[in-house]
């Protein structure tokens, strides 16, 4: 649906040049919710915008939407090919004076359909999105995630193929925020959308997304799988990124006050992290009733991404010495990675 090669766009000011993005290249499947994350700067925003040529790379740039060159087009055809890319915004970039038919009413304007027409299609996206009671209201009666539901209505009224949406829930509260996230998951079902989701949230991207290109300083560090990424991520950003939202990073912190954790002579502090997507058993129970062991877990972070589990746990494992490298054998046999962080 979107191949993005040698992708490279320059800013400048006076003889400063500032580069935004560096020999992007990417390719999104029809039907991908496509999720494209970093720390703000990374360059996330600028390259969104040339998905729809609102920022334009700089020559030697390609970009192919649905079989078309976009960068060759005429402008007549780059309005044509664009009203099939719908593009959302973190502030929803509503109309105040118009109420909300009318908001999701202005795309289909100048379509030649009958007023009659454009009413019910309207009507109709409002059903869609859980919104047909609000039609008379005006923007500023109504809660940020209802103002996006708007915006995502409007967004779809010419039909598109492609949804971009750059930061789309960021204004959000938390369960305005999941509440969006799974209308988008509904929407890409539904009508077959394909989806381009711009975040600095690591949970938008695991509530949705099936693949992810992760960015630094205008650049793709890395792209794969959403799973591949969280079990084993390989780029310094996308660790810095998991290693800020998980839990089981505290336990280093407790590591550096020693005298807080009182192991046994036998002891061993593990951490546990689960890398493969085949992972469906009960490790902890089973090795505690197939060794003899006791772990006693002092945290734990684990999620579903796409069904298998991702995350780990830290804790310590008391029995014999025999017992705790048997199983820690064990664990290693079922793909589990285990750090040894103190041994009693």
């Amino acid at each position: 649906m979107i191949k993005i090669s040698n992708l490279n766009k320059h800013f400048y000011q006076g003889n400063n040049c500032f580069k935004a993005l560096e020999n992007i290249n990417l390719h999104i499947k029809p039907q991908d919710i496509f999720g494209i994350i970093g720390f703000s700067g990374a360059g996330k925003s600028t390259l969104v915008r040339c998905l729809n040529l609102l920022e334009r790379p700089d020559e030697g740039s390609s970009i192919i939407v649905d079989n078309d060159e976009l960068l060759s087009l005429n402008e007549k055809q780059l309005r044509e090919k664009r009203s099939k890319i719908g593009f959302i915004f973190q502030h929803f970039n509503l109309m105040p004076s118009r109420n909300v038919l009318d908001n999701v009413l202005f795309p289909l304007a100048y379509k030649g359909i009958k007023k009659s027409q454009r009413v019910k299609k309207a009507l109709d996206l409002l059903e869609l999105v859980g919104l047909s009671s609000k039609a008379n209201n005006y923007v500023h009666e109504l809660s940020g995630g209802q103002k996006q539901r708007v915006a995502i209505a409007r967004a779809l009224a010419n039909d598109p193929k492609i949804l971009l949406c750059d930061e789309a829930t960021s204004a959000l509260d938390p369960n305005s925020t999941h509440e969006i996230l799974e209308l988008l998951k509904t929407l890409n079902q539904k009508l077959k959308l394909t989806i381009v989701l711009i975040t600095h949230e690591l949970a938008v991207v695991k509530q949705i997304c099936n693949k992810v290109a992760v960015m630094e300083h205008g650049q793709v560090v890395e792209c794969a799988d959403v799973f591949d990424v969280f079990a084993n991520p390989s780029s310094k950003a996308a660790i810095s990124f998991i290693n800020k939202s998980s839990n089981l990073n505290k336990i280093d912190k407790l590591l550096a006050k020693s005298h807080l954790l009182n192991l046994q002579e036998n002891d061993v502090l593990v951490r546990l992290l689960y890398t493969d997507k085949g992972i469906s058993e009960p490790l902890i129970s089973n090795i505690s009733h197939k060794f003899n062991l006791i772990m006693n877990i002092l945290y734990a972070d684990i999620e579903l991404i796409n069904n298998s589990p991702v995350g780990g746990t830290v804790g310590v494992l008391s029995g014999k010495q025999e017992d705790i490298r048997s199983a820690i054998a064990y664990l290693k046999a079922k793909n589990v990675k285990v750090e040894e962080l103190l041994h009693g």
